[in-house]
């Protein structure tokens, strides 16, 4: 540096005082985005064979910790339908648990639920006869 910038720079600093260093942030700042978090997609289709009971769900699993949060809706278009959390054995299901139910008219309903449970299937609800099954979905929380 010539002896004139020298010069210059100190009479810069002598008259602006010293300017505030300023250094970048640390990455584990940086907030996460949902669009970063992984989700797992489903679309459930049940309907009885005679179609007195109809109904779809649109979800989204993501896994958190030691459980699954499984997001979205769920709506009957004629009778009763019921979203359930399931774990398979041997190829099938015993029991479970209910997370939602709704029936033709209550619209679409909206989900937002945790479960331990590995898989979920949407159940058409037909009184006094057979229940009908949609797919039965493994939950990952991954696309």
């Amino acid at each position: 540096m010539s002896a004139h910038l020298r010069r210059t720079a100190v009479l810069l600093l002598a008259a602006v005082g010293p300017l505030p260093l300023v250094l970048p942030t640390a990455a584990a700042t940086v907030p996460v985005h949902r669009e970063m978090v992984q989700e797992q997609s489903i679309a459930l289709e049940a309907s009885s064979g005679d179609v007195s009971a109809a109904g779809s769900a649109r979800l989204t699993v993501t896994k958190e910790g030691d459980h699954y949060r499984v997001q979205g809706w769920v709506e009957a278009n004629h009778g009763c339908v019921e979203l359930r959390a399931v774990n398979m054995h041997l190829g099938d299901y015993i029991g479970g648990d209910s997370i939602l139910r709704t029936c033709d008219g209550d619209g679409r309903r909206l989900v937002n639920s945790t479960t331990r449970h590995t898989h979920v299937v949407l159940t058409a609800i037909v009184d006094g006869g057979m229940n009908w099954d949609s797919k039965i979905v493994k939950l990952t929380g991954r696309p």
